[in-house]
């Protein structure tokens, strides 16, 4: 959706993805080496101690131990529903190519462009004859 406020990085329109935030970890601060041991142990403790509670932070960090104990990601993502008036949710994003973990919001318009009609996900369907049994 190629349009004059798309954002030539992402091809998303910021009209219905407005950014919160970029973060950018130098590579001296990315875990080099972790185990699936040590991420449930942080995930259980020192995670959820931080002093100002910061999800795109969280979410990078998450990325990096998964890579770090050898989990071959490329990207992850992350989608979150809100209880905002202007917002439905929020998305964030790591590229380990890039290094950079994005959040966006997601704007309650977007529904209005891909709305069920347009799912993937074929719909099962089940019909009821007269002798109730489902065909």
């Amino acid at each position: 959706m190629a349009t004059a406020s798309s954002n030539p990085s992402t091809g998303l329109d910021e009209r219905l993805f407005p950014p919160i935030q970029v973060l950018e970890r130098p590579l001296r601060e990315r875990p080099q080496h972790e185990t699936l041991e040590r991420i449930m142990d942080w995930l259980a403790g020192s995670a959820q101690r931080v002093g100002v509670p910061s999800i795109i932070g969280e979410f990078d960090e998450f990325a990096w131990r998964m890579l770090a104990a050898g989990f071959p990601l490329l990207r992850a993502t992350l989608q979150l529903r809100t209880l905002h008036p202007q917002y439905l949710g929020a998305n964030f994003v790591w590229w380990r190519t890039t290094g950079r973990t994005v959040s966006y919001f997601v704007t309650h318009e977007v529904l209005d462009l891909y709305g069920h009609e347009d799912n993937p996900v074929p719909k099962s369907s089940c019909r009821w004859t007269d002798d109730s049994t489902p065909h």
